[in-house]
């Protein structure tokens, strides 16, 4: 069987214009039989990207060209093929890259945290909070999110020495995690974001 698949890159030039049109890559697969997908590349116009920033109402002045939403996708996926790949998470050696400055002064201001290190898992719960957040979940979800990986932590800190506490969680956990508490408990809920 052959499936097309549009593959959305970002090959765009300042004005929007995509770049690197008709690129085509063709992958196999076994599961029920062997299908041939071919992938097309076409970019994001700056309108969509402009369009979701607004939705997710991210700040004009720290989001200009839309870009925050990439960059957090970016910043998930190494942590989503870790999971995916690992099944547990110890601390941070999943990271590629390095994670774009602007998503981190985004964070710290909108959330409050001064101290975000994207060397500690912090950093990412404090980031996928603040998305789910914006994409319009309850605060009693986010909640429950994060005293799962506060009591996950805890446990944690109460198992292994203190040498080694302090270097996986970081020493700013408590802190932070007080701080994303206020920081859920002050948002507003903002309507459901839904995609069609």
């Amino acid at each position: 069987r052959v499936r097309d698949y549009e593959w959305l890159f970002n090959h765009y030039d300042t004005q929007g214009n995509v770049q690197n049109k008709g690129y085509t890559k063709t992958l196999v697969s076994t599961s029920m039989g062997t299908q041939i997908i071919r992938v097309h590349t076409h970019g994001y116009s700056l309108k969509v990207k402009l369009k979701v920033s607004k939705i997710l109402k991210l700040p004009v002045n720290l989001d200009p060209d839309g870009k925050i939403t990439q960059f957090f996708i970016f910043a998930v996926k190494d942590l989503r093929n870790a999971i995916a790949h690992n099944n547990v998470i110890f601390d941070t050696r999943f990271k590629t890259g390095e994670i774009n400055n602007r998503l981190i002064d985004l964070l710290k201001k909108e959330v409050g945290i001064s101290n975000i290190n994207f060397d500690y898992m912090d950093a990412y719960v404090i980031m996928i909070t603040h998305f789910l957040k914006k994409m319009g979940e309850t605060k009693t979800s986010c909640k429950q999110f994060l005293t799962s990986y506060q009591s996950l932590t805890e446990n944690f800190r109460r198992e292994s020495p203190s040498n080694i506490c302090a270097q996986v969680p970081g020493t700013q956990h408590r802190t932070n995690m007080t701080a994303l508490r206020e920081f859920i408990t002050s948002c507003k809920t903002q309507r459901k974001f839904v995609v069609y």
